[in-house]
């Protein structure tokens, strides 16, 4: 070997033992710098895109699901109105016909439902139908809140025997709840049939 490749042999030696110089981490530093700045908004973007994608499969869904249950509406509506007996359980959008008189010292407020950006209550008032089978309970719409909480709404009642033509509706579906949801005398934030009976 001669003294040129010896001394070569020497240099590299010596450079590997003392580890990189400051200028080759300084480099190796600014790279890695380099490539977080290009992944960062590389994996933000596609993290971005997998929402919208996943948003727009979630809209589609719910739009399908309502399209399935106005399908659903209207065969059921095509078999025309049911004269349902207490202890029937129609399907939900069932058109009805009931016929019986108003139990209105029973009638219940719920709250938090507004309509046309007004706060207010959809009134329920049971139903004893003329048939004797029992009574059924009935969404008989909503109305507006008063000007203070403390004035609670009053709608009228009518007396004697009524004929109502409606839908069924899901006796199950509920709103979200924080804290204590006791009912407040005629006013429910949500009804619960076991405590209402």
């Amino acid at each position: 070997m001669s003294l040129q490749a010896a001394d070569r042999s020497a240099h590299r030696l010596r450079s590997v033992a003392q580890g990189p110089s400051p200028g080759e981490v300084r480099r190796a530093g600014h790279s890695m710098v380099t490539a977080l700045r290009t992944a960062v908004p590389l994996v933000a973007g596609l993290l971005i895109v997998a929402l919208t994608v996943s948003l727009g499969n979630w809209q589609t869904r719910r739009a399908q699901e309502k399209a399935d249950l106005q399908q659903r509406f209207n065969l059921l509506a095509r078999g025309g109105l049911v004269a349902a007996r207490a202890s029937d359980l129609p399907a939900p959008g069932q058109p009805l016909r009931l016929e019986g008189e108003w139990l209105a010292q029973h009638s219940v407020l719920l709250d938090n439902r507004t309509q046309g950006g007004r706060a207010g209550y959809h009134v329920l008032t049971p139903l004893r139908l003329a048939d004797g089978s029992g009574t059924v309970l009935v969404n008989r719409g909503w109305v507006a809140a008063g000007p203070a909480r403390a004035q609670l709404p009053n709608p009228p009642v009518p007396a004697g025997r009524v004929a109502l033509e409606g839908i069924a509706g899901d006796p199950h579906s509920r709103y979200f709840e924080l804290g204590d949801a006791t009912p407040q005398g005629r006013v429910w934030q949500n009804l619960d049939f076991e405590r209402y009976a």
